[in-house]
């Protein structure tokens, strides 16, 4: 399914959450948020790349945090970094609900959308940073870019 998921018929969620009682997180509502997650996802495909037509084009940066472990001898040396990325993905499009606008997705449902297969040329070893849960930001914005940050 191309486009938006959501029609006038989806109003309704807005008159469930009032009823259902406003419980805030932040800017968000979540009965709002977890709502809106499940209609995008209901029909979503992460095996189809976003732009059925065309490559998706990802922007890509990086925020270097350190720089360790240089051995001249080796010429080898270790970064810790947050390694961003951005996409537009018309299939995550959704109707903005008040101030609601953008959603931060949860660490469990990350993996059911499409990501790209970014890699390192030339890399001896990485790894992504994770203590207790995996270190990583996945946020939507209404008209369907993304933004995927890991470290």
């Amino acid at each position: 399914m191309v486009g938006s998921v959501f029609t006038d018929d989806d109003a309704g969620v807005r008159g469930e959450a009032k009823r259902a009682g406003r419980r805030r997180t932040g800017d968000t509502n979540e009965f709002t948020t977890t709502s809106i997650v499940g209609k995008l996802l209901h029909y979503y495909n992460k095996q189809e790349h976003p732009m059925k037509d065309r490559p998706t084009e990802v922007r890509l940066g990086i925020y270097v945090n350190s720089f360790y472990s240089i051995s001249e001898q080796t010429m080898d040396y270790s970064l810790n970094f947050y390694f961003r990325q951005a996409w537009h993905d018309p299939r995550l499009k959704f109707v903005p609900m008040g101030e609601l606008k953008k959603i931060k997705m949860e660490d469990a449902r990350v993996n059911d959308l499409w990501l790209p297969d970014t890699f390192f040329r030339n890399e001896k070893g990485a790894s992504f940073h994770a203590v207790t849960v995996p270190n990583r930001l996945l946020r939507l914005n209404s008209t369907g870019h993304v933004w995927y940050v890991t470290k």
